[in-house]
């Protein structure tokens, strides 16, 4: 009888152990992107910036045609801005089609990754 119950208090240990475990196991894995996030040097979403060079993230959203024009526009100006030694880059930034582009711009303002620019509807 004595056995029976310290093989019952052994079993409910380990049970606690494991859901304190996985309980830990799930808040890590729900806190590793904002530790990620975090703990990156400061422009380090995209391409490696040179020395002193200065990153300007846009987030559009648009039609094929559109988002056209935004690139030629940004290249143009990050070509400019080259040829007489400024150092700005501007990156597009689209979320993926299928009109998540303000739900996609709230989570970003929420959890301080939001871009430079967007564009947003009045």
């Amino acid at each position: 009888m004595i056995a029976a119950h310290l093989m019952n208090r052994h079993l409910d240990q380990d049970r606690s152990i494991w859901k304190t475990a996985l309980a830990a196991l799930g808040v890590a894995a729900a806190l590793a992107p904002a530790i990620w996030r975090l703990t990156r040097p400061p422009g380090a979403t995209g391409a490696p910036l040179a020395p002193g060079e200065i990153r300007l993230r846009y987030m559009a959203w648009g039609n094929p045609q559109q988002l056209d024009v935004e690139r030629e526009t940004i290249a143009a100006f990050n070509e400019r801005c080259r040829q007489q030694g400024k150092p700005i880059r501007v990156e597009l930034f689209m979320p993926p089609a299928g009109g998540g582009y303000a739900q996609k711009l709230r989570l970003m303002l929420a959890s301080g990754t939001a871009p430079d620019v967007m564009r947003v509807d009045h």
